[in-house]
């Protein structure tokens, strides 16, 4: 006659056995390393040659958590898991195996405050007594805690996983990030925000927000009273990131966004800012405003010149020689209004994406000495002009025009920012199917730090002392580009620059 579980076993063995087992769920390690252990261990303790877990997912369906001993749940089992995961009730079931002995199987939910976390199950060969009922209540006593720590393990794991998540997106976020308590202090931030004022991150934690932004504003001091008061708040302003006396780097403008983080209980627990990089905003605001002043002043001064040439031919008499002279006057004066207005009508067409390209096959020679020859002949009083090309009748794929406007821009250019003469080189040479176009001159030069500003929209080198709209190297970048090809800058201050122009390399525009 078979002996209930409670009554086979020995009360010390029981405990011990007890204390050993929840010991394990309290080891560290994923849940696979901890329950295989524990199941060997509790099916040693009932006699059984074999043991599993399986964890609830969502839509009704379970993965194997652990398992020992032979594979005993499968598809005939389907009455005995149907009992147990959706009925929630510990299950009984005799099973053949596939030699065709039997086994005995018991099954048990675990279950933790009504939430199906998943079933434990073990098996007994037909050598050993069949599992009863009566069994059933020392494996509940296991099968609870069980289920509260597999589901505690769960939930770690989830807020691991989302945690690592949420840093992963606050590290890679182009805005910098403080997080704040009721007292102002930062209790945590981004990696973009510790890049943007420096220092060590332990310098950081704790320290008033405000400390790190230089001038305050008036809405600093109201979002510090709203954390204190508890109350809602919300503003943004603009300000920049506070630096030491003697730091002599560019300012960092910045915008914040000031917020108090308010839970469902509608309680203020601390605050949020997050703070924009508005540099190249400021920087871009700049430039159009100047850009608005300098195409204004281009406008003006030959429209005024003209209008006022005019004037003095319509009001008196002029000798044909004196006519000749002012003609010649108002004649470079509409040229350079309508290289003006054909700069900003370029400039249209490239930010709406409607520069259309006409490749064709031709000779580099041909074009380079075309768009040297105006150069060769206004400037042949100040300038030298040389112009080298190997091979001399190499051929090149690409819009005959485009291109030329982008050399006849760094000619004018080189010729511009030389304004003592000098010599300028255009030079073009193919070099493992690429064409590499070289516009040199021994002007000023280019400060440094104005290198890779040197592309962009209205940008000038030197506002008052030459004209320009500041579009021409923009435009230049941009039709090399739209060839496939590169352009890079050199230049030393008092002894020159160099455009370097590369082309070629795709199908599109190979050399030939």
């Amino acid at each position: 006659m078979k002996t209930l579980l409670f009554e086979a076993k020995p009360q010390f063995r029981l405990i011990g056995l007890l204390h050993g087992l929840f010991g394990m769920l309290g080891r560290p390690g994923e849940l696979p390393e901890i329950i295989k252990p524990f199941l060997v261990d509790l099916g040693e303790y009932i006699s059984a040659d074999g043991g599993c877990l399986l964890v609830a997912e969502e839509s009704d369906r379970y993965h194997l958590v652990a398992e020992y001993g032979p594979s005993f749940l499968a598809e005939r089992n389907s009455e005995l898991t149907r009992e147990v995961f959706q009925c929630q009730r510990p299950a009984l079931s005799e099973e053949i195996d596939a030699d065709g002995s039997r086994f005995f199987v018991v099954g048990v939910p675990l279950v933790n405050d009504g939430r199906l976390i998943g079933g434990m199950f073990f098996r007994r060969d037909s050598q050993t007594p069949s599992f009863q009922p009566s069994d059933f209540p020392f494996l509940g006593i296991i099968a609870l805690p069980l289920a509260i720590h597999i589901e505690n393990l769960e939930y770690a794991r989830v807020n691991a996983t989302r945690r690592a998540e949420l840093e992963a997106v606050l590290a890679s976020m182009a805005d910098g990030l403080l997080v704040l308590d009721r007292n102002g202090k930062v209790r945590s931030f981004n990696q973009t925000f510790k890049d943007m004022v420096g220092g060590p991150a332990d310098a950081l934690f704790g320290s008033p927000w405000e400390s790190f932004f230089s001038p305050q504003q008036e809405p600093f001091r109201l979002f510090n009273e709203s954390l204190n008061r508890g109350e809602r708040f919300s503003s943004k302003c603009k300000t920049f990131i506070a630096r030491p006396p003697d730091f002599d780097g560019e300012a960092v403008h910045v915008a914040l966004g000031m917020n108090t983080v308010v839970t469902q209980r509608n309680l203020v627990t601390g605050g949020v800012i997050n703070i924009r990089d508005v540099s190249l905003d400021s920087q871009m605001d700049h430039l159009k405003d100047e850009f608005v002043a300098t195409v204004s002043h281009e406008l003006r001064t030959p429209l005024t010149t003209i209008h006022g040439f005019l004037e003095m031919m319509i009001s008196r008499p002029i000798e044909r020689k004196e006519q000749l002279t002012l003609l010649g006057v108002m004649y470079q004066e509409t040229g350079r209004l309508e290289r003006l207005i054909n700069d900003l009508l370029e400039m249209s067409k490239i930010q709406s994406n409607r520069v259309e390209m006409h490749p064709r096959t031709f000779r580099l020679e041909r074009l380079l000495n075309q768009a040297m020859r105006p150069f060769r002949v206004r400037h042949a009083d100040t300038h030298r002009f040389s112009l080298e090309i190997e091979p001399p009748n190499g051929r090149i794929v690409a819009d005959f025009d485009r291109l030329s406007q982008a050399v006849t821009n760094l000619i004018g250019n080189a010729v511009k920012y030389s304004p003592e003469g000098g010599e300028v080189s255009l030079r073009a040479t193919r070099e493992k199917g690429e064409w590499k176009i070289a516009v040199s001159d021994q002007g000023i030069g280019v400060p440094f730090k104005h290198l890779e500003k040197i592309f962009e929209r209205f940008f000038r080198v030197n506002e008052n002392q030459t004209a320009g709209s500041g579009l021409g190297l923009f435009i230049t970048k941009q039709i090399i580009e739209r060839h496939g090809g590169r352009i890079s800058v050199e230049s030393t201050l008092g002894k020159g620059t160099t455009f370097r122009i590369s082309l070629g390399r795709n199908e599109k525009n190979s050399a030939r």
